[in-house]
């Protein structure tokens, strides 16, 4: 009876799901529909996804050059939270904007009087929250370019400013993201940033994608270069890094293509966490001495009813 309902069970976990051909190479591992979507784009797109419970790896062009834009904030402001959980540096520690550290574009601070002053957490949550260039000018000359490089690197970041050009990959700002994770799990402050940026201003690419989950992220993007990037974790039940770089995609479409393409990688992210839940199943039913596993797995599977055939069939 073991082996029918094992039989059964396995045809239907080969049934609930598409087979995805899978190319080989270090600049792809993705699925056919995500490569024909950015294939059919105007512009370059490149992508990191990284599962961190599992370390279940997509990506499509991961080490194509791209303009950072304001994604760096990001990066920088993980460096600023980590030196204060270490004792280095006092968040109320007071810094004035200063006539050197104007900047337009996006932001507040601009329009405030030179000589008004902020505290450092104030200055990084104007960075995250606004993506504000005049607070992240007065990080970087608080902190240092110098030591944000080195820190970039540390987490294991390839283009870190170099010959001073404010460049990144798409792997780059996974790997800051997943740094950023693993740090809201260790201390508060490292909450405190996902928090913040889980509520910045900007919410029509990555965050439209996925509109029933909460994301922390940050984008960046240069009008006149038609430059969009969105980076950041996902907070799915698996929770996951995601980096989208772009690049030639008319302005108006910039949001809403990466916006589709987060869609689409979700729901691959959804197909392979639910096949390795089934694969567990499947091994538990299978393993040696398990004679009551279906009647211990029961619970479980039956949450999982709406999938389709698996509760009919073996219960």
């Amino acid at each position: 009876m073991k082996k029918l309902v094992v039989c059964i069970f396995s045809i239907t976990i080969f049934s609930l799901f598409t087979v995805h051909s899978e190319i080989s190479a270090e600049e792809l591992n993705t699925t056919e529909e995500m490569i024909a979507f950015i294939e059919e784009q105007p512009g370059t797109m490149s992508f990191y996804y990284e599962n961190i419970n599992t370390g279940y790896k997509m990506y499509y062009n991961p080490e194509k050059v791209y303009g950072a834009a304001s994604t760096v904030k990001m990066p920088m402001a993980l460096y600023v939270m980590e030196q204060a959980a270490k004792g280095n540096v006092d968040l109320n520690e007071v810094k004035a904007y200063e006539g050197r550290h104007y900047s337009g574009g996006t932001g507040i601070i601009q329009y405030e009087d030179v000589g008004s002053e902020y505290t450092i957490k104030e200055i990084v949550e104007n960075a995250m929250i606004h993506s504000d260039n005049v607070a992240y000018i007065m990080l970087l000359d608080r902190f240092g370019r110098g030591n944000l490089i080195d820190f970039m690197h540390e987490l294991g970041g390839k283009y870190a400013y170099p010959d001073m050009q404010n460049v990144t990959t798409a792997k780059d700002m996974g790997m800051y993201s997943k740094a950023l994770y693993e740090f809201s799990n260790e201390e508060e402050l490292g909450a405190e940033l996902v928090e913040i940026l889980k509520n910045t201003e900007f919410n029509d690419a990555i965050p439209a994608g996925v509109p029933d989950l909460e994301v922390a992220h940050k984008i960046g993007y240069i009008t006149n270069q038609l430059l969009f990037n969105d980076v950041g974790i996902v907070y799915d039940e698996d929770p996951y890094v995601l980096a989208v770089t772009t690049k030639g995609i008319p302005f108006d479409d910039q949001r809403e293509t990466v916006a589709e393409l987060t869609s689409i990688i979700h729901e691959e992210h959804e197909k392979v966490v639910m096949e390795n839940f089934l694969d567990n199943i499947f091994n538990t039913l299978t393993g040696e001495g398990e004679e009551e596993g279906i009647t211990d797995w029961y619970p479980i599977v039956k949450s999982f009813s709406n999938f389709g055939r698996i509760t009919p069939l073996l219960f």
